[in-house]
């Protein structure tokens, strides 16, 4: 059994990852066109887990790891916008 495994607290580390570095990336790229970094977020989060087995090949493609990054994305858009820094400044 995975160390992680159990209770699928995996899931729960890819969220606040994903959560965590795109939350960042928007801070430190407020001038990035809003539409572009949310997309590039998306693809991320999917391709995260596409890749995975190609750069390690002891790891495997998960789809409710993908699920997880995906709300990990969510979670980081909703947390911006209630701060209010989900804006582009210019």
């Amino acid at each position: 059994m995975q160390p992680f495994e159990s209770g699928h607290f995996d899931k729960v580390l890819h969220l606040g990852a994903l959560a965590a570095m795109v939350g960042l990336a928007r801070c430190a790229l407020p001038r990035f066109p809003t539409w572009l970094f949310w997309s590039l977020a998306v693809l991320l989060a999917f391709a995260l887990e596409v890749l995975q087995p190609i750069v390690q090949s002891s790891r495997a493609f998960n789809g409710m790891d993908v699920v997880a990054n995906m709300v990990g994305v969510m979670i980081a858009a909703l947390a911006l916008w209630l701060a209010g820094l989900s804006r582009r400044v210019v």
